[in-house]
């Protein structure tokens, strides 16, 4: 295509230096800039500049190879890695909102079950959102003209290519070097970008050293002395159920003169309650909370056990009732593909599961059967199992983003009506009534005094504006440590036969203990693996948070990024963390230990040939 005469001598190569480098210039420092927001939300102060330094560098070498390509191929590349860049950079905000932290590569593993929560993804999503593409748009409008001044102006020739495809592939490597020893240098780097990045170890990575610290923990951590309680519910039922989302606070809260959760709150009280107990999960959310409850093991670091450990042999509760003639049996009104419930529960040790195509879907409530239906059609298969059983039913209505039906909706919320929080309120309450309902089923059948019956939040409840929260709680702005907590907190009441034993204890506690818990109030001596407690007896309780934070009972130790805040339980006086270091080595101990045992598939090493080393 013949130039453009009409351009003055002296103009022309600054119009082409402009259209072959323009655009890329623009285009990289854009994508810098999202690289630098998504740094900014796993490192912080030095950590973070170094990581921006980091994105510099690998724009750098990005520009190398892009300034090699056509005009226009170039612009459609920078326009697609934008593309690409702004949705992971929106992805990782929308994660924030939800989970209070960054999304990590493992958790790709499950993203097509953002299909079945559409709603929930849609009510997360904020107009200010749109800045992520207005570049991307930006540039398709303006497209058109670029195309047009390509057509008239000549491009660079291939040596002043390769001139500056040398210089910028030389800046990105002389600004990485010196990098590398002050980032091989700061551990917390180092930490934060494999949480976010890394996939977990294959199990051939987990060798003798790893099993052997694993036997030191577990041998230190063997249980010595039996709880009074040790069999006080011998040959009993066992009814756990998994409320969705159900955080600890809205027991005993009152809006409006209205009582958010009255059945609850009185099933609590002829039942051990647990009013320190903590959500353990990571970012797996429901699955996380299944797996913690019932193999009293962590999550993984990143990702769901579901997705990436579906043929890891465990030896969970369910698996030891069966062992010992209990029938036992899972139920939950999603479709068994949900978090790979199908597969999962089968190894779990669960002889029969019922999903959403065994019950007649009567009604629907944020995507699944809805409570109330669940739980009456859940009542006849109970009673006409073979006793004893364990049954593990997973409530679903009470999931975000908390869309209620007008019909159910029968709290008067004040200023809360219309608002996340207000919605969560209601769904909360639509859970009370149709468990109250389920209980006096229960009691009707007979069921009731012949089972113990668990009941544990599986995770908080996920709010976008905990402002709001803070404020009908009562809490200071100045200390976002109690917030944290709160919203950490779920609940855990455990009903005897008859109401046996009934009482609030109020040391920490977490999904890990309530495996144990069980097995103790059964009568069953533990063999199996695990790494929680028997809250029925005394003991030094320490409550390990996925992310290396702890609670104790008398310290919380709390990791935000790459600092933390530590204080006293009672009090909320700030304590020096140097003075909680062994407790914190206990803790990411206890994480590690976890780790290897599901990377390395260790239990049926731990449970056989190794036993008699325990």
């Amino acid at each position: 295509m013949t130039p453009n005469r009409s351009l003055a001598p002296a103009a022309r190569p600054l119009t082409v230096w402009l259209l072959d480098a323009g655009p890329l210039l623009v285009g990289l420092l854009l994508i810098l800039a999202k690289f630098a927001l998504l740094a900014g939300r796993f490192a912080e102060g030095q950590g973070l500049a170094l990581l921006i330094v980091l994105a510099s560098s690998f724009s750098a070498l990005l520009a190398s190879l892009l300034v090699m390509f056509p005009r226009l191929a170039r612009v459609a590349a920078l326009l697609v890695v934008n593309l690409v860049v702004a949705t992971a950079a929106l992805a990782d905000a929308v994660h924030l909102r939800v989970f209070g932290n960054a999304i990590a590569l493992a958790e790709v593993a499950y993203a097509h079950q953002l299909l079945t929560v559409v709603s929930s993804v849609r009510q997360l999503l904020q107009p200010a959102d749109a800045l992520y593409y207005l570049d991307v748009v930006t540039a398709l409008v303006v497209t058109p003209l670029y195309v047009r001044a390509c057509r008239r102006v000549p491009s660079l020739g291939p040596l002043q290519h390769v001139g500056v495809a040398a210089i910028l592939l030389l800046a990105g490597i002389v600004s990485v070097v010196p990098l590398a020893k002050t980032v091989g240098r700061d551990t917390t780097i180092y930490q934060a970008v494999r949480d976010r990045f890394s996939l977990e170890p294959a199990p051939e990575a987990i060798g003798a050293p790893q099993r052997e610290k694993v036997l030191a923990f577990l041998r230190e951590h063997r249980a010595r002395e039996r709880s009074p309680l040790f069999g006080a519910a011998s040959r009993k039922n066992v009814i756990v159920i998994s409320a969705e989302s159900l955080s600890a606070y809205p027991l005993g809260l009152v809006v409006e003169g209205q009582a958010i959760m009255p059945r609850f709150s009185a099933f609590a009280r002829e039942s051990l309650s647990f009013t320190a107990f903590y959500d353990q999960t990571g970012s797996g959310g429901t699955s996380d909370g299944e797996f913690i409850t019932l193999h009293s093991l962590h999550p993984v670091r990143s990702g769901a056990v579901a997705f990436l450990y579906p043929q890891t042999e465990f030896r969970g509760l369910p698996a030891i009732l069966v062992g010992h003639g209990y029938t036992t049996v899972s139920a939950c009104g999603a479709a068994a593909d949900f978090w790979n419930m199908q597969t999962t529960h089968r190894r779990l040790g669960f002889q029969k599961s019922h999903f959403a195509d065994s019950f007649q879907i009567t009604e629907r409530i944020n995507g699944w059967l809805a409570d109330a239906p669940f739980f009456d059609q859940v009542v006849p298969r109970l009673a006409s199992e073979r006793t004893p059983f364990m049954a593990f039913l997973l409530s679903s209505s009470n999931h975000h983003p908390f869309a209620l039906p007008a019909p159910h909706r029968t709290l008067r919320l004040g200023s809360l009506e219309g608002t996340d929080l207000g919605d969560y309120l209601h769904t909360v309450h639509y859970f009370d009534e149709a468990f109250g309902q389920f209980v006096d089923r229960l009691r009707a059948t007979r069921l009731l005094d012949e089972s113990v019956v668990v009941v544990y939040g599986d995770h908080k409840g996920y709010l976008a504006d905990e402002r709001q929260l803070a404020t009908l709680l009562g809490l200071s702005s100045s200390r976002p440590e109690d917030l944290w907590l709160e919203r950490k907190r779920v609940p855990l009441v455990v009903r005897l036969p008859r109401g046996a034993h009934a009482g609030r204890r109020s040391e920490a506690a977490g999904h890990l203990d309530i495996a144990p818990t069980v097995l103790s109030l059964l009568g069953i001596a533990e063999d199996g693996v695990m790494l929680g407690r028997d809250l029925t007896k005394p003991g030094d309780s320490l409550v390990v948070f996925r992310d290396g934070s702890f609670a104790d009972g008398q310290h919380h130790l709390i990791r935000r990024g790459l600092r933390s805040s530590c204080f006293e339980s009672k009090t909320g006086r700030a304590v020096d963390c140097d003075a909680l270091e062994p407790k914190l080595a206990r803790s990411l101990d206890q994480l590690q230990t976890s780790d290897f045992i599901i990377q390395g598939n260790l239990i049926p090493l731990l449970l056989g040939g190794l036993r008699d080393r325990l």
